[in-house]
């Protein structure tokens, strides 16, 4: 009977280890923190008043965002990387508080994000079957 838990533990082990799905939530997260991330084309010709056009976006630990934008002027905010399991995709969530200098929450979703290297990133955002690329770089 030794013998039968000797074998069948450790390939139970193995099987259990093995089948675990994970999803890649925390290496997106672990890729964006660390540096400023200079958002610097959009490929979006038909979007009306995008809340980013250019500037810098700081992600730090904890969901904690700044972004400075071209003028240099600086707002706090927050940020979260989810996964979606229907798509298989990242999904990036931005807030910026008092963006328009008038105290409101901006709120922009990247439905996918997309890394190209270490420093290049591409954020993109679908509406009714268009759609918008924001590249980022570090």
């Amino acid at each position: 009977m030794k013998k039968v838990y000797t074998v069948f533990l450790p390939v139970l082990f193995l099987l259990i280890t093995a089948c675990k799905k994970e999803h890649p939530v925390d290496p997106y997260s672990n890729k964006l923190i660390g540096g400023t991330w200079e958002l610097y084309k959009i490929d979006a010709a038909s979007y009306v008043n995008p809340p980013f056009i250019n500037g810098n976006f700081t992600f730090k630990s904890g969901g904690q965002l700044e972004y400075v934008d071209i003028n240099g002027n600086s707002f706090k905010g927050t940020w979260n990387v989810n996964y979606n399991e229907e798509t298989g995709k990242q999904l990036l969530s931005i807030s910026v508080l008092n963006i328009n200098g008038d105290s409101r929450l901006t709120q922009f979703f990247f439905d996918d994000i997309e890394f190209t290297s270490t420093e290049y990133f591409t954020g993109y955002h679908y509406v009714f079957g268009l759609v918008y690329s924001f590249y980022f770089k570090r």
